[in-house]
């Protein structure tokens, strides 16, 4: 008899564990078969389709469930303009990592907005071929968390913005104390550095196989032809009308609190020779005086987005 209850108990258990499993199987392919092309999943009435705050650091599973990858940067092809995500594929925290590209298009949401699904395992991925960041770049990744706005806790980064602002102060009185000649220097030297920089589309040569990577351009300060910061790439956003890549401006504001968005073509853009500053042919007033854009309701700034996802991953 009791050898009976153990034999029983058994296969409850292995039946009970069977029928989780084919559960949970059944809750990942209606989770996925209930998803949505990420380009379809806002309504038309939306002036956009995409945002990239959306898809950067994301984590994607496929039909399974099973954790496939990581969207590392999302990249414009020189030889086609299309939009390409790339993909991290195994590694540990950055090593060993496997860099490969599909098309933004193949990318799909589930219903609860959160979760990212591609049609693809693994193994698939690993198969395709390694794509590969020109000689001396980072990964995506790396770059976004090295911005303060993106990582940081807000009291250090409070902390960090009233130094900066003391420092502004100080960095102004000493301006005026100056002589009349070193103004005129300055001001010349910061001509020619605005005049020296070049659009973004033409920053990598015609060997490189992209053109833009989108972590260079989202959280950047953004200066003027005077050197002077004018405000902060929040996101980037494709547009539903016509497809084209827009650089969404936060001016003036602080912490997120008083932020006023405009957009500008991201063609407008321009970079410095060095590679570390982005500028715009415009002033702070000018940029105000625009139209002012605004997410669809519910949604939040793209550095809200960003900065939960990177604390999140630490």
């Amino acid at each position: 008899m009791r050898n009976n209850k153990i034999l029983i108990a058994t296969l409850l258990s292995v039946s009970l564990s069977t029928l989780t499993g084919v559960v949970t199987a059944n809750s990942h392919m209606e989770g996925y078969n209930s998803s949505v092309e990420y380009s379809q999943y806002r309504g038309e009435k939306s002036p956009y389709k995409l945002r990239i705050s959306d898809l950067m650091g994301t984590h994607l599973k496929n039909a399974d469930g099973d954790n496939i990858g990581k969207i590392d940067d999302l990249i414009i092809a020189r030889n086609d303009n299309k939009l390409m995500a790339i993909v991290s594929v195994g590694g540990f925290l950055g090593m060993g990592d496997r860099l490969v590209a599909v098309p933004y298009e193949d990318l799909r949401i589930g219903t609860d907005e959160k979760a990212f699904y591609l049609n693809a395992t693994k193994t698939d991925l690993e198969a395709k071929p390694e794509f590969k960041y020109n000689e001396g770049e980072r990964t995506g990744i790396m770059m976004i968390k090295e911005r303060k706005r993106y990582t940081a806790e807000v009291e250090e980064y409070l902390n960090q913005t009233t130094q900066e602002i003391k420092q502004n102060v100080q960095e102004a009185k000493q301006e005026v104390k100056s002589a009349a000649a070193t103004t005129i220097a300055a001001v010349s030297d910061t001509a020619k550095s605005f005049k020296n920089s070049v659009s973004y589309t033409e920053v990598r040569d015609s060997e490189s196989p992209y053109h833009l990577r989108m972590s260079e351009i989202v959280g950047e300060d953004v200066k003027n032809a005077a050197d002077k910061k004018i405000g902060h790439v929040d996101d980037l956003i494709m547009s539903r009308e016509d497809d084209s890549l827009m650089a969404i401006i936060s001016v003036g504001g602080f912490l997120g609190m008083g932020d006023r968005l405009v957009s500008v073509p991201y063609k407008d853009l321009r970079m410095s020779t060095d590679g570390n500053d982005v500028y715009l042919d415009s002033t702070q007033a000018v940029l105000k005086a625009k139209p002012e854009f605004q997410y669809n309701e519910g949604e939040v700034f793209g550095r809200n987005t960003l900065q939960n996802r990177m604390n999140a991953d630490k």
